[in-house]
């Protein structure tokens, strides 16, 4: 989730990349409508971190005559889609446990899965049903219709870009975590504090998830919000960080901020929620 309190909306990465079938003009509306960009691209320019930052959303539409080639090619793409905070959007066309056991077996979060789908998770990372944590990869059903697809894509945007010259004592985070997943947790936290300058961790006691828990002094960049002066500089923000896994932070973020809630009002990353105290 990115912070946002006390600072403007950042500028939202409102462009989605259609990989395979573009819509049709009258279907593309229903996306332009919403102020997105929209255009066709490539398996390797999804590949390029720079492209990726440039993304809301990807709509990635199942090529019937080649059934295979998705599930490898999502295999090793949408990992480091998700992990820039990219949605990942399919349209089958058809072997849909062909698509859906290979992103389970890679350990990728999907969403909209059937029951039975749902059930074969492992118990260590099986979310509650339709919890939708963002970023996932969504599995559309063939006879979705454009209209529909474009409600669904467009009421989850994507936070922010990250802010990869934010400054902070990584050494900290992997004597916390070891180094297994040092670089997803340091992208994680440029992307949650995608409009800070420096940002300084301390450690707290583990509550009911299990999950480290942290103070988080957050430095605002330069023209983002309200910034209080002391003698000695600006004073930084104080936000409540909790980082762990999907199945320990989905029950404690839906707790905080209430399901009822919409998603755009609150987002969680892949396993990262932050709010203030």
């Amino acid at each position: 989730m990115a912070i946002r309190e006390f600072s403007p909306e950042g500028t939202l990465r409102a462009k989605i990349a259609f990989v395979g079938d573009l819509p049709q003009a009258q279907d593309l509306d229903g996306f332009k409508k919403r102020n997105f960009e929209c255009e066709p691209c490539t398996p390797e320019q999804l590949r390029r971190a720079e492209y990726a930052l440039q993304l809301d959303a990807v709509i990635w539409t199942q090529d019937p005559k080649k059934l295979n080639t998705l599930p490898q090619e999502l295999r090793t793409i949408a990992p480091n889609l998700l992990n820039h905070d990219v949605r990942v959007y399919i349209r089958l066309a058809a072997a849909r446990s062909l698509v859906v056991n290979t992103l389970m077996e890679a350990a990728v979060p999907v969403a909209n899965l059937r029951p039975d789908e749902w059930q074969t998770i492992p118990e260590s990372r099986r979310e509650r049903v339709n919890s939708f944590l963002a970023p996932y990869v969504y599995i559309f059903e063939s006879a979705s219709l454009w209209p529909d697809i474009a409600t669904v894509v467009c009421d989850r945007p994507a936070d922010p870009s990250p802010k990869f010259q934010l400054k902070f004592n990584e050494r900290f985070l992997r004597d916390i975590f070891e180094p297994d997943g040092h670089p997803e947790r340091v992208m994680l936290l440029k992307r949650a504090f995608w409009n800070c300058s420096e940002l300084q961790l301390t450690s707290l006691d583990r509550g009911m998830s299990g999950a480290p828990a942290f103070k988080a002094y957050a430095s605002l960049g330069p023209g983002f919000g309200l910034v209080q002066r002391g003698a000695t500089g600006a004073y930084p923000h104080l936000y409540f960080l909790k980082i762990g896994s999907r199945k320990k932070i989905q029950p404690w973020s839906e707790a905080k901020i209430g399901l009822s809630r919409p998603m755009n009002e609150r987002k969680v990353a892949v396993n990262l929620f932050s709010i203030m105290p």
